[in-house]
């Protein structure tokens, strides 16, 4: 071991591998001729390949590479700035984890999708407010969702799955838009712009009173039935045939106070038809309860409410037989919330049509009729209650086919003890 003075750059231990400085004294191995710091030297000799075999500071060690390992070597491209980080990017692209919130967001979209579209299909028997939660909360949810992921991938760049998020963005947002598009069209085709503005129920009450002899009662006897909350709300008519013990019994369509659904039972109508109330020609309006459904899903149900005072109007039920092809009838009904409308016209045909078991009897009639119609009652020229407005068809197709379930067939379908209670004499 000699000692000497580093007179140029570029050498470096051959122990701890640091460069010298110039003018740095270090200690030349007599050996081999490779250059250390002298603590270096002392500590574990000369630090060369040709040294350390021969060293008793290093243990010899073998390195032997396999064919795998040598495939698994990676090449860093020429003038590569930064060969670390370019190795780190390249060990990690295999490693990438997807985004386990995108993944959710797409599977909970789906779902929306397929739940808003199969209660819409099954809108006849599901009530519309299942349609519109899946569409607007639903559709609104899947949709934050998937942008709360897309946020996340800007922050971690390493997340894999982007396309996923966009993918449940356009679901989430076809969603709501298809549940606007559907309340736009359901809304504009069941009630429609009101040119008369809001409705003066004190005005109404004065008109009745002025009215023909022979409809007054009819008039007074037509209620405005609403049942729902919000979006989801529906209304109609219906028709009172008897105040008896501070109750009054109203007849109406099943679908008016389901939203349009029909029902198996009177429990599931009951289910179905929230927040119930009746308002009547004096503007007094009362929570209603559903006492009866028709069986097979024959459109008609028997509802009540409390007895507005010093209302005593009912009308007389009457009979399909009472009313012949070519007659006149009338219709009073609150159509396209027009509320106490009276229509004439007169009978067209009397058809049969099959449900379950039943074949009931309808009234095909001219009379015309809209949608708020339905409930309504249809009268003879003597102003007897001979059908419950039900049917309308498509206005853009057709024109004045309007149908009406015959009274007969509440009374041959109607339980006994509420027969009796809306039939026996005052």
């Amino acid at each position: 071991m000699k000692k000497t003075i580093i007179s140029d750059n570029g050498k470096s231990c051959s122990v701890c591998s640091r460069t010298f400085r110039i003018g740095e004294y270090v200690v030349e191995c007599e050996h081999c001729g490779a250059f250390a710091h002298e603590n270096c030297f002392k500590e574990h000799g000369c630090g060369s390949e040709e040294c350390r075999a021969i060293s008793p500071h290093f243990e010899k060690s073998e390195i032997i590479l396999t064919k795998e390992e040598v495939s698994k070597v990676i090449a860093v491209p020429e003038n590569t700035k930064n060969p670390t980080e370019y190795l780190i990017s390249e060990l990690n692209k295999g490693e990438k984890p997807f985004s386990k919130l995108a993944i959710f967001s797409v599977a909970f979209s789906v779902f929306v999708a397929l739940g808003t579209t199969l209660t819409f299909a099954f809108a006849s028997t599901i009530s519309n407010t299942a349609f519109y939660y899946f569409a607007f909360v639903g559709g609104f949810a899947s949709t934050m969702l998937a942008a709360i992921s897309l946020i996340l991938f800007n922050r971690n760049k390493r997340l894999r799955g982007l396309p996923l998020a966009f993918f449940a963005i356009f679901i989430g947002s076809a969603t709501v838009m298809g549940g606007i598009a559907n309340f736009i069209l359901t809304y504009s085709e069941s009630y429609g712009p009101v040119p008369t503005g809001k409705v003066d129920k004190k005005k109404i009450a004065q008109d009745i009173e002025k009215a023909a002899a022979h409809i007054q009662e009819p008039l007074k006897s037509n209620v405005c039935v609403k049942s729902g909350f919000g979006l989801s709300e529906s209304m109609g008519s219906g028709v009172v045939v008897k105040n008896k013990e501070s109750k009054t019994y109203i007849i109406t369509n099943v679908h008016v106070l389901t939203g349009g659904s029909m029902v198996a039972s009177l429990d599931e109508a009951k289910r179905k038809a929230r927040n119930l109330s009746v308002t009547f020609y004096n503007a007094e309006t009362k929570e209603a309860e559903i006492l009866w459904v028709a069986p097979e899903g024959i459109d008609l149900a028997l509802i009540c409410c409390e007895t507005p005072e010093n209302y005593t109007s009912s009308v007389k039920i009457g009979s399909a037989n009472d009313i012949k092809m070519g007659e006149k009838v009338f219709a009073i009904g609150n159509p396209m919330g027009l509320d106490w409308t009276y229509t004439e016209g007169v009978v067209s045909s009397f058809r049969n049509r099959e449900i379950g078991k039943y074949e009931i009897s309808v009234i095909q009639i001219q009379t015309p009729l809209n949608h708020g119609n339905s409930g309504g009652g249809l009268y003879s020229e003597k102003g007897n209650l001979v059908g419950i407005n039900t049917w309308i068809y498509e206005k853009a197709k057709t024109e004045g086919l309007n149908f009406s379930i015959a009274i007969d067939e509440l009374t041959k379908t109607l339980d006994a003890d509420l027969l009796k209670i809306i039939t026996e004499s005052n």
